[in-house]
């Protein structure tokens, strides 16, 4: 047998990269954060009754009222990021001390039945992330390796009826598995992510042009098939992928108030793949991946991973092969 080589390596990381990931949904376990809406003013809807009811409405006092709002509701959505920040770095304890049972448990099984081997894969071989998605910092470690990572978009009518939409960006951490057998070998996949940060969606009203934003997370398991020409991903199965957040705020409309929501997001998740296929003497690069998928329009969005002890934690993936 040979060793896939650094440059190999590389190469097929490169490829896995350019891959569209299935994003096969699944609804295990629970089901995704919608949020907090933040209580806002009705000031708008008040001043809208109020100018019917005399000359017809007053779009410039509209604007005036909405601003008068903002910086307060600004300040109480900064103070929940406040609270949850100061709570961050107990619930990452939290999520580790989660993690470190399970470790314990994998190392201390050596089988469930003659037929079955476990392999726990400590460490990535890579963090990275798309264009779009900050990626601040990243520590591979065995058992835990995690990253700090933000997406904050914002977008208001710089033209008339844009819209900030395209395709999901993404958080990668890509582990490596070889089949040093000489035969083929079925292995079923199971990959660990916990999420903890702070999220939110904001929507700007207005008299005659409101806004909308959306906000979106999935973690996602692909398989990447390094011995196919080209490099692909093996077919999509319904547990490589779980829903974790979706939040929206929603001013579209005539004489619109603003609209915030917040999550604080803090749980685990396990991605499974079942019965793969991996030829003698090749590798299968396991991604384990966060996407984010945002629309913005005349509003923001913001996923914060990475302010005080919030991060995307990704500590092992565990690879079961049949004899």
């Amino acid at each position: 047998m040979t060793d896939l080589d650094a440059e190999r390596i590389r190469d097929a990381l490169i490829a896995a990269r350019d891959l569209t990931n299935p994003g096969a949904t699944s609804r295990r376990g629970a089901g995704p954060s919608f949020g907090h809406v933040l209580q806002q003013s009705t000031r708008v809807r008040a001043l809208l009754a109020e100018h019917l009811d005399r000359s017809g409405p007053d779009a410039a006092a509209v604007e005036r009222e909405l601003a008068s709002g903002r910086a307060e509701s600004a300040q109480r959505l900064a103070q929940h990021k406040v609270d949850a920040v100061r709570q961050s770095t107990s619930r990452a304890g939290a999520l580790r001390s989660l993690f470190e049972a399970q470790k314990a448990a994998l190392q201390s099984v050596v089988a469930s039945g003659p037929a079955i081997e476990y392999h726990a894969i400590d460490s990535p071989v890579e963090i990275w992330a798309t264009n779009a998605v900050d990626l601040e910092s990243s520590t591979i470690q065995p058992w835990n390796s995690r990253a700090k990572v933000r997406l904050d978009l914002e977008l208001y009518h710089g033209w008339q009826y844009a819209i900030l939409q395209g395709p999901p960006e993404f958080l990668h951490f890509y582990y490596l598995w070889h089949n040093r057998r000489d035969t083929y070998t079925v292995v079923t996949v199971n990959g660990w992510m916990a999420l903890n940060g702070f999220c939110s969606a904001h929507s700007r009203g207005g008299a005659f042009l409101g806004g909308y934003s959306r906000l979106r997370l999935d973690p996602s398991l692909d398989l990447v098939e390094t011995w196919t020409q080209p490099i692909s991903s093996a077919p999509a199965q319904a547990g490589q992928s779980q829903h974790a957040l979706d939040i929206s705020a929603d001013s579209r409309g005539l004489f619109t108030d603003d609209q915030t929501t917040y999550v604080v997001e803090f749980r685990g998740f396990l991605l499974n793949y079942e019965q793969a296929i991996v030829p003698p003497d090749q590798y299968l690069i396991i991604d384990v991946a966060l996407s984010f998928t945002a629309e913005v329009d005349t509003g923001k969005i913001s996923a914060d991973f990475a302010t005080g002890e919030f991060d995307v934690l990704c500590p092992l993936v565990e690879v079961a092969t049949l004899s």
